[in-house]
């Protein structure tokens, strides 16, 4: 099963979620960026409920979107949350062809402190990427 948003004047842009064929997910809301920076789906698989969300940050303005494709999220969120994505230079090593940003570093230090207010917690992977996990509010 795939469900995408794109958008259709520019092949630059979209994002995808994917379940395998096995997975019993039934859908219950979608909310698709017309400009294909983000998709959120909620549903329930075997009786619970997720929300699934896949975020493509642009190269620039990264904080104020974030902020605000968060928000949305928030309330469009119900159940277990499942985020992935392109943060776009959180990680310059990673999200940089030249593994530097143009961004100053206090701009890097802000975004990283606004995933740290929405509860996300960078976590290395053996591969030395970065998940980013939701930690649950107490």
């Amino acid at each position: 099963m795939s469900y995408s948003a794109s958008n259709p004047e520019s092949k630059t842009k979209g994002v995808t979620i994917l379940f395998s064929a096995d997975t019993p997910f039934h859908m219950e809301g979608e909310l698709p960026d017309p400009s294909g920076r983000y998709l959120f789906l909620k549903g329930t698989i075997h009786n619970t409920q997720f929300t699934f969300a896949n975020l493509y940050l642009p190269n620039k303005g990264q904080k104020p979107f974030l902020k605000k494709t968060l928000a949305l999220l928030d309330s469009f969120n119900e159940g277990k949350l499942i985020l992935g994505g392109d943060f776009n230079t959180l990680e310059p090593r990673l999200d940089t062809s030249t593994g530097h940003s143009t961004l100053p570093g206090h701009v890097l230090q802000s975004m990283k402190a606004t995933l740290h207010e929405v509860r996300l917690l960078a976590c290395p992977t053996p591969l030395g990427e970065r998940l980013y996990v939701l930690l649950p509010s107490s």
